[in-house]
């Protein structure tokens, strides 16, 4: 019998509450789908044969927040833009 690496998911419902998502063992594992309602926080790869911490890779999903600023600024730049092109 081996062990064998499984990539689990961390996610944030929309109460507040971590949820867990387990991947299943293999020799290639591959992440689990997610969480319907939920927000993927983290990615954690986990390696057969983990002996700590240091064994667990973790990787953090990136999620942008714009705001109406932020958008209006970008549409001001896409204006240019389209003006530049069409002259």
């Amino acid at each position: 019998e081996y062990y064998l690496g499984r990539v689990d998911k961390i996610c944030l419902d929309q109460y507040g509450n971590v949820k867990i998502k387990e991947g299943v063992p293999s020799l290639n594992p591959v992440a689990p789908p997610d969480i319907q309602d939920a927000l993927t926080m983290y990615i954690l790869t986990i390696a057969p044969y983990t002996f700590g911490t240091q064994d667990v890779k973790a990787k953090s999903l990136d999620h942008r927040r714009y705001t109406m600023r932020d958008i209006g600024r970008i549409e001001k730049r896409l204006d240019a833009l389209e003006d530049k092109v069409n002259k």
